[in-house]
């Protein structure tokens, strides 16, 4: 971790103090999703608990990535496949000897607060081991995304880990009786999973006897997760022609949208430079002529499908800003199509 003070530095892992104890939280950012910095730092900073002294306290999952972003050939091992839920991940964390759950950004988050208390319900909560971080998944009605788990309110393991080791236990011997999360049995192929696609379920996660983790996530719950979002193509332009950040709108979407956002986004920029580069070009052409009819009859003779640049070159030639026009001619006429490839 010899580079995690210049990753804070740079935006790419957020530290968060707990409100009353030396206790403090890191998270890879949007930013570091959105440049694709993904070092040994910004993998392991996936809600990692540490205390003043650097000491790790909690250590939840690695960043995972999903099944089609793996590189190189997956392992040749024995492999489970779990349930994917669709909540929020509570980490375990000990003040003094009650055990607290933080979210991966927040020990005071509303998710945090509720999974807390839904621990505290659980009287085998007493018998938690502070060696080792339990990773829950916090799920309530009210942190409904997509999936609705009919009023369900409750925390389901997901693992264990021994904290100073980082070797992971069974979930089945930590003899406790919290629900855990359901296996799916009989899928020795991989490239069929897919095919198991389901009403009303996320995805599933698969874990290699290596560790390993990846995810794959329903094309129809990645779809529904966008629509509640809201974000579509107008969306990201809207933010682009004001010049906003995206930070707010992907805070709580899935990292499956990053590629789609950031095509999106490309695509939008190359076609504001485009316009901006032939609107430079022609003013290039006409700006000596003599007057202003002149140089309106030369921009006449464009071709048809450039003659959207002919307002623009009048504000170079007024020396007025144009920018507000192209954004104009690009403005997404419809909500983009969901690509099931992202």
């Amino acid at each position: 971790m010899k580079n995690l003070k210049k990753l804070i530095e740079d935006k790419f892992i957020s530290v968060q103090k707990h409100p009353e104890v030396d206790l403090f939280i890191y998270n890879y950012t949007q930013k570091a999703q959105f440049d694709h910095i993904w070092t040994e730092e910004t993998i392991t900073c996936r809600g990692l608990i540490m205390d003043k002294e650097g000491n790790i306290v909690s250590r939840p999952f690695k960043k995972f990535f999903n099944l089609e972003e793996h590189k190189g050939e997956l392992p040749k091992e024995p492999f489970q496949i779990f349930e994917k839920f669709d909540g929020s991940l509570g980490i375990s964390y000990w003040i003094g000897d009650t055990p607290y759950l933080s979210t991966r950004g927040s020990f005071v988050s509303e998710q945090a607060i509720k999974g807390t208390e839904i621990l505290r319900k659980y009287p085998c909560s007493l018998k938690m081991n502070k060696n080792y971080t339990y990773l829950f998944e916090i799920i309530y009605p009210e942190n409904r995304i997509v999936i609705d788990y009919k009023g369900r309110e409750d925390i389901v393991l997901l693992a264990v880990f021994d904290t100073k080791s980082g070797e992971e236990l069974d979930i089945t011997e930590v003899g406790l009786d919290f629900p855990i999360t359901g296996k799916v049995e009989g899928i020795g192929d991989l490239t069929k999973l897919r095919e198991l696609e389901a009403e009303n379920k996320e995805g599933f996660v698969i874990r290699f006897s290596s560790g390993l983790r990846l995810k794959i996530k329903f094309a129809e719950y990645v779809r529904l997760h966008r629509l509640i979002t809201g974000i579509n193509a107008r969306r990201i332009w809207d933010l682009m022609r004001n010049d906003q950040p995206f930070t707010e709108l992907l805070e709580r979407v899935p990292e499956e949208f990053l590629t789609w956002v950031n095509t999106t986004r490309k695509n939008l920029q190359d076609e504001f430079n485009l316009i901006e580069c032939l609107a430079l070009k022609n003013w290039e052409i006409i700006k000596t002529l003599p007057d202003r009819k002149s140089k309106a009859l030369a921009l006449m003779k464009i071709p048809e499908k450039q003659k959207c640049v002919i307002p623009i070159v009048f504000n170079l030639l007024d020396r007025k800003s144009y920018s507000e026009k192209i954004w104009k001619i690009i403005k997404p006429a419809h909500e983009v199509p969901f690509k099931k490839e992202i």
